[in-house]
């Protein structure tokens, strides 16, 4: 699986090392393991895992862009470590705090990040509202905050911003365009987010014949400091959300 690691990211413009892709392999073996008795991830199938998993998370780099040593992104709503877990493989010199509100979750990825000997990295447990509220330590404190496919827009603006530092960017990840998705711009105003780009890509399989995985990108710059109405309590975002 190194190898195809290897070439699905380059068909898709990535470039990764032989050593980083033996990590991506080590990281999505365990994880097929662990799933065997904790529900991790749906896709099993190690073609489909490495496109829909480590392709789509690798995504993200282009709009991330140059990482200089320090730098910190937090990833909202991780899961499994995604994609919290790959950039922390590409982007060593990227400190890379994931986010998960489910405990069983956060012990599997803090197991794998030493499994993988991964020293800029770490799950933190916990939801996003309350580890985000004025006073709290992670408030404001990431220069880079990624949502993927967690919630609808004017939801992730709400649970991204207050982690951002005022002049950070929120990176969010959504799948094919659709009518369903609500506006987000009153959402993202309110939450002092100035957005910065829209793009939509196609993640290409090696076989031509198959069809592309279909994703959104949008980027945001933070604008100024948060008020401290934001963010409301949990599950307020998702009830009552900012449209």
């Amino acid at each position: 699986m190194i190898e195809k690691i290897i070439r699905y990211c380059q068909i898709n413009g990535i470039t990764v090392s032989q050593e980083q892709a033996q990590l991506l392999n080590q990281y999505m073996t365990y994880m097929l393991e662990y799933n065997t008795h904790t529900n991790l991830t749906a896709i099993t199938d190690p073609d489909q895992f490495v496109m829909k998993h480590f392709v789509d998370s690798l995504a993200l780099l282009e709009e991330i862009g140059e990482i200089k040593a320090g730098m910190t992104l937090i990833d909202i709503g991780s899961g499994a470590g995604l994609p919290g877990i790959p950039l922390s493989i590409m982007l060593p010199e990227l400190q890379v705090t994931m986010v998960e509100a489910t405990n069983k979750k956060v012990t599997f990825i803090n197991s794998a990040v030493e499994k993988l000997g991964l020293t800029n990295a770490k799950a933190v447990w916990g939801r996003a509202e309350e580890l985000s509220g004025p006073g709290k330590p992670m408030r404001e404190a990431y220069d880079i905050s990624v949502g993927r496919a967690v919630a609808s827009l004017p939801v992730m603006v709400e649970y991204c911003s207050p982690f951002t530092k005022v002049g950070g960017r929120m990176l969010a990840m959504k799948g094919p365009k659709t009518d369903m998705e609500p506006p987000y711009e009153k959402a993202a105003k309110a939450l002092n987010l100035k957005q910065l780009s829209f793009k939509e890509i196609e993640l290409k399989w090696e076989d031509p014949q198959q069809d592309t995985i279909c994703r959104q990108i949008y980027s945001f710059r933070k604008v100024e400091k948060l008020s401290s109405k934001y963010p409301r309590k949990t599950g307020k975002a998702v009830k009552e959300p900012i449209c």
